[in-house]
């Protein structure tokens, strides 16, 4: 297996993932319907998994960048060879 291919499937694998802790943070935020934000005891807690929900993803999404910028590097190497 090539190292392209290695990346290819590294970047699907990834994609899947995002997508279903997407998925995964909206169903949580709908299931909230503003209830505990209007907690005065706990409404920080839920605050701060979003927070962490929404810091999970942005680290996925990076990781997702830098896997299409070595397949592009990968790439450009591939064609400069031939």
């Amino acid at each position: 297996m090539s190292r392209l291919e290695i990346l290819k499937k590294s970047l699907e694998k990834k994609e899947s993932l995002f997508s279903a802790k997407l998925e995964s943070h909206f169903a949580d935020v709908k299931s909230a319907n503003g209830q505990p934000l209007n907690d005065k005891r706990n409404g920080f807690v839920t605050l701060n998994r979003w927070e962490r929900q929404n810091e999970s993803l942005r680290n996925l999404n990076q990781s997702i960048d830098k896997t299409k910028n070595a397949i592009e590097r990968e790439e450009s190497k591939i064609a400069y060879v031939e």
